[in-house]
């Protein structure tokens, strides 16, 4: 994405937007497209947020874009800073997910692989 890399692995992309831009609604839907072509195939695909650098969302973006996503994805956020980490738990309530947020990329790696080793409810898809 020009907005920064996208990492992708069998069962999850891994953000990493660069300092200083706006996630706005082209990026959410070029995210949406990745992740939905990427998941098409799997019962359960995940979405890591590692937020490395300091940039803006534009939540009403969000909301425009979300119902161009053909399913609800696992999430997890990765912040370093404590600003960074109320951003995110803030954007949470907007988004009204209660993803969970890790201090450290390998954690929520970790996390996300244990998420998907467990049988799970099928009502999470849309």
């Amino acid at each position: 994405l020009e907005q920064g890399p996208v990492y992708i692995f069998d069962q999850f992309i891994i953000s990493e937007f660069n300092e200083g831009i706006t996630v706005d609604e082209d990026c959410f839907l070029r995210l949406y497209q990745i992740v939905d072509n990427l998941g098409s195939e799997k019962e359960y695909f995940g979405f890591i947020s590692n937020r490395i650098n300091s940039y803006a969302i534009d939540i009403q973006a969000y909301k425009r874009a979300l119902p161009y996503t053909n399913r609800f994805y696992t999430t997890a956020f990765v912040t370093y800073t404590n600003r960074m980490h109320m951003t995110t738990s803030f954007e949470q309530c907007i988004y009204e997910t209660e993803s969970p947020t890790f201090s450290n990329l390998e954690s929520a790696i970790e996390w996300m692989k244990l998420k998907f080793s467990k049988p799970r409810n099928h009502s999470q898809t849309k």
